[in-house]
């Protein structure tokens, strides 16, 4: 499954559940997918109309191509749209200047004096001078 479709902001849970199902079933070579509503159930959970409006909104959104097939199941075709609003990812470490600033924050807000305790190094495992 692309990763842009866990950053598209757009997307519901139903909407990349569904797309986890279609790229379980695509062929790797043609990147073509038939899986029928029953099976899209049994891999998602998924009602059959909850799935077809998913799909539907998926199709709008540009991520499938789907070629409707009258008494069998649908053709899908997963593709990246050229349009998508992907979500900035950043990283949530802090570094140690950030993370005094955060304990002084928590300290204020809750009144005493708090810090992170300073855990010395296991007997044996500190530095020697020489």
């Amino acid at each position: 499954m692309p990763v842009e479709v866990l950053l598209d902001s757009r997307l519901t849970d139903q909407e990349r559940r569904i797309m986890m199902c279609l790229c379980r079933y695509a062929n790797a070579e043609t990147g073509k997918a038939f899986p029928c509503y029953v099976t899209i159930k049994e891999c998602t959970g998924i009602s059959r109309s909850n799935a077809s409006n998913a799909i539907t909104s998926l199709v709008s959104k540009g991520w499938v191509t789907r070629i409707e097939r009258p008494g069998t199941s649908n053709i899908y075709y997963v593709t990246i749209p050229e349009k998508s609003e992907l979500r900035i990812v950043t990283s949530k470490r802090r570094s140690k200047e950030k993370q005094s600033e955060h304990e002084d924050i928590i300290a204020k807000k809750i009144g005493k004096c708090w810090r992170r305790p300073k855990i010395d190094p296991p007997i044996g495992l500190a530095p020697t001078e020489n």
